[in-house]
């Protein structure tokens, strides 16, 4: 991951595996994922409950859409952030350390 924090991009099975994710999230087919989608899929799929779907779209939208530049960044900083307060912690709900 250390390559990947420096600019490198994810190894090939994973950024399909993200591309994979966010047409998941993507249900209408637009190229974003709206708030609800994304509480669709994380409630319904797995079950996290509504409002904790609700909170964590919230942080890592800025009150917009999910792009898909957006979600890379998002996923990106999910796997190699090491502060606890950033957004992409936030990309498959709650984090427990919260």
């Amino acid at each position: 991951m250390q390559s990947v924090k420096h600019g490198k991009p994810f190894p090939e099975w994973q950024q399909r595996f993200m591309q994979f994710m966010f047409e998941v999230n993507d249900k209408s087919g637009d190229n974003e994922i709206d708030i609800d989608e994304y509480t669709t899929v994380w409630n319904k799929s797995y079950g996290i409950p509504v409002e904790e779907c609700r909170e964590a779209f919230h942080k890592i939208s800025d009150g917009k859409n999910i792009t898909r530049e957006v979600f890379e960044m998002l996923w990106i900083e999910y796997f190699v952030s090491n502060e606890r307060a950033a957004r992409g912690n936030y990309l498959f709900g709650i984090p427990d350390f919260i």
